[in-house]
C-alpha cells in the first residue's frame, strides 16, 4: 500500500470530509425528489402492474406448459407497446392521429390475417374528416365505437365500406363523421364514441398493398397537441395498464367460456359476434389432433366476395404466425375442386396440397371461418382422418403441391407482411 506523505494527507482529508457533506444530502435529496415525482411514481406503478400480470400468467388460469408461459410472457410485452402507443402517445379527439393496431407483431383479440386495422382516439360530439385513395385494396370497412370488446363495450355503429363511401374511378373518397347530419358519405356518431377503426382488406397478396388514409378535426385546431402534464401522464400510464390487463385477461376467458358444452373437431355454424362488425359471419372449431391425424373441412363456397380460414393460439387468442408459415387461406388462395366444393386440410404434417393449414406443431388450438360481403353463409363439415388416408378423402383433381411451392407460397407470404406492416 502506497503511504501518503503527512502533509498531503492532512491537505486532502478535511477536502474528501467536505465533498462527502455537501454530497450525501444532495444524493439524499435527489433519491427522495425522485420517490416523490408523480411521473415516476406512475411509472413504476405501470411496471409494477405489468411484472404483476407476467406473475399471473403463470398461474393454471393461463395455458400451463413452459413453451405457452414464455409466449404468454411476450404477448404482454407486445400488448405493452400498442397500449402504451394507444394510450399514452394517441390521445384526444383534438388531434386525431389514425394508428396502427394489431399487426403481425401486437396481436390481440382474434385478428384476421388478411386486414391491417387503423384506429384513432375521436371525441364522438365533434366533426371529422376521413379521406383516402383505396384503390390498392380488396376492399375496407370503416365503424365506430365506444370503447374495446375487452372492456365491456359493444356499441358498434358504421361498417361502412366500398361501396358505401362511393369510391371515384381512382379509388379516393371522403367521408364526414360527427354527430350533424351531412351531405354525401356520412357516418353519425354519438357522445359516447371514442373510437374509429379501419379495416382493411388483403386478398391477393401478391399485388395488393396499404392504402392511403388521412384523418383531421373538422375546424381550425391552431395549436399543437400540448407537452403532457404530470397529472395527465399518471393518468395515460394508468390507461395503458389497464387497457394491458383487460385485454390479457379478457381475451384469455373469453376462449375458455367458448370452450364450454363445445365438441372437440367440430365446426360451428356461422352467425354474428357482439361487439364486433354486424358484416361479419363467424363459425369455429376447437381442434385437438395427434400428430399423425388432420382435420378435414369441407363445405360449398359462399356467395360472397370473401372469406377465410385461420387458426388462433389457445389462451391469448392470437393468430399463429402468418407471416412465416401457412396458418391461414382467403378466397383467393383456396383451391376450389370440380365439384363446386372447396376443402381445407387442418395438420401438423404438410399433406402436400394448396388448401393446407399448418397448426405449427401444435396439438391443440382453434380455427375460424370469416364470411363478408355475403349472401349466405354455408356451413362447414369436419372430419378427423389420418393423414395416410387423405387421399382416400380428397377428390382426384386435387393437385400435388410441392416443397418448392409450399417455398414459394410461404416466401410471398413473408414479403407482403414486411410490406404491409414494415416498410
Amino acid at each position: 500500500m502506497i503511504q501518503l506523505p503527512c502533509e498531503i494527507r492532512k491537505i486532502l482529508l478535511p477536502a474528501i470530509i467536505g465533498m462527502l457533506i455537501v454530497l450525501v444530502p444532495t444524493l439524499a435529496v435527489a433519491d427522495n425528489n425522485t420517490s416523490l415525482n408523480p411521473s415516476y411514481v406512475a411509472w413504476a406503478d405501470f411496471c409494477d402492474r405489468m411484472k404483476s400480470l407476467g406473475e399471473e400468467i403463470m398461474s393454471d388460469d393461463y395455458p400451463a406448459s413452459p413453451a405457452d408461459k414464455a409466449e404468454g410472457i411476450r404477448h404482454i410485452s407486445r400488448l405493452m407497446r400498442e397500449g402504451l402507443e394507444w394510450e399514452v402517445e394517441n390521445t384526444g379527439g383534438d388531434h386525431p392521429v389514425l394508428m396502427r393496431s394489431n399487426d403481425n407483431t401486437t396481436m390481440w383479440g382474434g385478428p384476421n390475417t388478411d386486414n391491417t386495422y387503423l384506429r384513432a382516439h375521436i371525441d364522438g360530439s365533434l366533426t371529422y374528416r376521413l379521406s383516402g385513395n383505396v384503390s390498392t385494396l380488396h376492399n375496407f370497412i370503416v365503424s365506430a365505437a365506444n370503447g374495446d370488446m375487452q372492456q365491456e363495450k359493444y356499441n358498434v355503429i358504421g361498417d361502412l365500406d366500398k361501396d358505401d363511401l362511393q369510391t371515384d374511378a381512382d379509388g379516393n373518397f371522403e367521408l364526414i363523421i360527427s354527430p350533424v347530419k351531412h351531405e354525401g358519405p356520412w357516418l353519425k356518431t354519438t357522445p359516447e364514441i371514442k373510437i374509429l377503426t379501419i379495416r382493411t382488406y388483403y386478398t391477393d397478396w401478391n399485388t395488393q398493398r396499404p392504402a392511403e388514409f388521412h384523418l383531421e378535426k373538422v375546424g381550425t385546431t391552431d395549436y399543437p397537441p400540448l407537452r403532457p402534464t404530470p397529472d395527465q401522464l399518471t393518468a395515460r400510464l394508468n390507461a395503458a395498464a389497464d387497457w394491458v390487463e383487460t385485454s390479457v385477461r379478457y381475451w384469455n376467458t373469453y376462449q375458455k367460456r367458448s370452450v364450454v358444452g363445445r365438441e372437440l373437431n367440430t365446426m360451428s355454424k356461422p352467425g354474428n359476434t357482439p361487439g364486433g362488425s354486424a358484416q361479419i359471419f363467424y363459425a369455429g372449431a376447437l381442434y385437438d389432433l395427434a400428430d399423425d391425424e388432420a382435420l378435414l373441412f369441407e363445405a360449398k363456397p359462399p356467395k360472397a366476395t370473401y372469406w377465410t380460414m385461420q387458426t388462433y393460439i389457445s389462451g391469448w387468442f392470437t393468430a399463429g404466425d402468418y407471416a412465416h408459415r401457412v396458418t391461414s387461406l382467403n378466397n383467393a388462395q383456396t383451391f376450389i375442386n370440380n365439384d363446386g366444393k372447396m376443402r381445407y386440410v387442418l395438420s401438423k404434417q404438410d399433406p402436400g396440397i394448396q388448401n393446407w393449414i399448418d397448426t405449427e406443431g401444435r396439438q391443440q388450438g382453434s380455427i375460424t371461418y370469416r364470411i363478408i360481403w355475403g349472401e349466405n353463409a354455408p356451413e362447414v363439415t369436419s372430419k378427423v382422418i389420418k393423414i395416410k388416408d387423405l387421399n382416400v378423402y380428397l377428390p382426384k383433381d386435387t393437385p400435388a403441391f410441392s416443397a418448392k411451392d409450399r417455398r414459394q407460397q410461404v416466401k410471398a407470404r413473408s414479403r407482403h407482411i414486411e410490406s404491409r406492416f414494415h416498410l
